[in-house]
């Protein structure tokens, strides 16, 4: 639901709760009234009583018609489901952070029982020649100087 859409459901809670609001007072008036012997106060004669009014000559309540007691159904459920994603979704996040501190941040889901994955830690390096950097020197010597030209240390 875009933001627009959840604001105009709010407004429309609001004004119901608003409309509900003022009827329980005029009912409440209308008991006091009765009590005291006073004639309770009724609509003009023009006017009539709106789906959901309480007649309040007879006392019972005129019928909602399907339609609106659908919509009205529809909008208290999308509220309500929004309210609980919202709420979901925050929680969710929450709780996967927290679980990922637990075990240790970010390399977490290391598993110790196992050995460690090859991988090659020399990427980008000169693979070794097998010959130490020494016996290259000794070869370019012996090759432009001849055999004897290194003296031997091993007795």
């Amino acid at each position: 639901m875009s933001p627009k859409e959840i604001q105009l459901q709010k407004r429309r809670s609001q004004i119901d709760m608003m409309i509900a609001r003022d009827r329980r007072r005029e009912v409440a008036k209308a008991a006091n009234a009765k009590n005291q012997n006073q004639e309770a106060p009724t609509k003009p004669v023009g006017e009539g009583y709106a789906p959901g009014d309480i007649d309040q000559k007879v006392g019972a309540v005129t019928p909602i018609p399907k339609k609106e007691q659908d919509a009205a159904r529809a909008r208290i459920l999308a509220k309500a489901k929004a309210k609980r994603e919202a709420r979901m979704k925050e929680e969710t996040e929450d709780s996967l952070r927290d679980k990922r501190q637990m075990y240790g941040g970010v390399d977490g889901n290391v598993d110790y029982r196992r050995p460690p994955k090859n991988t090659n830690t020399n990427f980008g390096k000169k693979k070794p020649s097998g010959m130490s950097a020494l016996d290259v020197v000794k070869a370019q010597i012996r090759a432009k100087h001849g055999k004897g030209a290194i003296m031997d240390t091993k007795k």
